[in-house]
């Protein structure tokens, strides 16, 4: 299976943490949702969202059913894993599965906004240490 991974997962120190096994990986895009910081928290939540929407992220490819048992227990229950198509950095487009909140949870998501550099610059190292 191939996972699109928008947050946490997109970084090397934090999967090699949950998944302790590297994949080939390309850099990938998602339509249709929107990314939010989860209330309260260091991490990100992805939303359905309006079709022009994008979502950056990491495509992984053919992750295994080990691998995926990792990462469903480290997402726990807040999100539902959901087949989405990702566009590739080199224009083609494959089928994955994603960790979506579902929109029963939208409690869950703030309205701040989620990014990779902001990540990276100000709540990586934090995250790493209450990891």
């Amino acid at each position: 299976m191939h996972l699109f991974t928008y947050g946490t997962l997109m970084f090397p120190e934090v999967w090699r943490r949950v998944v302790p096994r590297e994949f080939a990986s390309q850099a990938a895009t998602v339509a249709g949702y929107r990314v939010r910081r989860a209330a309260g928290e260091l991490f990100p939540v992805m939303l359905p969202a309006d079709a022009d929407d994008r979502v950056p992220g990491v495509t992984y490819f053919g992750v295994d059913a080990e691998a995926i048992a990792l990462l469903d227990a480290y997402e726990s229950t807040l999100y539902d894993r959901l087949a989405v198509e990702a566009v590739l950095d080199d224009g083609r487009t494959v089928m994955c599965q994603a960790y979506v909140l579902p929109t029963e949870r939208a409690q869950f998501a703030s309205d701040e906004p989620w990014t990779a550099a902001w990540f990276r610059e100000q709540a990586l190292d934090a995250y790493l240490r209450q990891w």
